[in-house]
């Protein structure tokens, strides 16, 4: 006996600003793939985009947004610090709905909040402690620049 070995597929993408043309592209790429998606939030499951707005009066505040397509089984989980998109298996659908789908995610990444990633901050913190030590820059009466090195006093 023999069984078909089924990998997934799954990225992740950092800082992902969604708008709701992209939204509303991403949901219209499921219901044309798909047997059929659900839309939520934290608190209630929403029929189709529209009921989502109608919930959302500010939808540009929306925190979280989880959407699921069946048949095949797509995932994208959207919160403000990342995105993950998720397909149960690797056929040439699953993979060509994935790769439309990361695409529309790609287009609006916030690249001003990469200094969150821990070793910019490091790189940063050792640098100024570094400038710190290396002293100050002064001009003496005979208007030559010095450098006045000071490590520890």
């Amino acid at each position: 006996m023999w069984w078909k070995k089924v990998n997934s597929v799954s990225g992740r993408i950092l800082h992902a600003r969604i708008y709701l043309d992209q939204l509303r592209r991403i949901i219209e790429i499921l219901n044309d793939n798909c047997e059929r998606v659900e839309i939520s939030d934290k608190n209630y499951k929403y029929s189709d985009i529209d009921d989502l707005i109608d919930n959302n009066k500010d939808i540009p505040n929306v925190s979280y947004i989880d959407i699921h397509g069946y048949g095949p089984f797509i995932h994208i989980d959207v919160d403000r610090e990342e995105t993950k998109i998720y397909a149960s298996d690797n056929s040439v659908k699953s993979t060509g709905i994935f790769t439309q789908l990361e695409k529309i995610l790609r287009e609006n990444i916030r690249k001003s909040l990469y200094i969150r990633n821990g070793y910019v901050l490091l790189v940063y913190f050792i640098a100024m402690k570094i400038f710190q030590g290396i002293g100050d820059l002064y001009i003496d009466k005979t208007s030559y620049a010095k450098l006045s090195t000071v490590f520890l006093q």
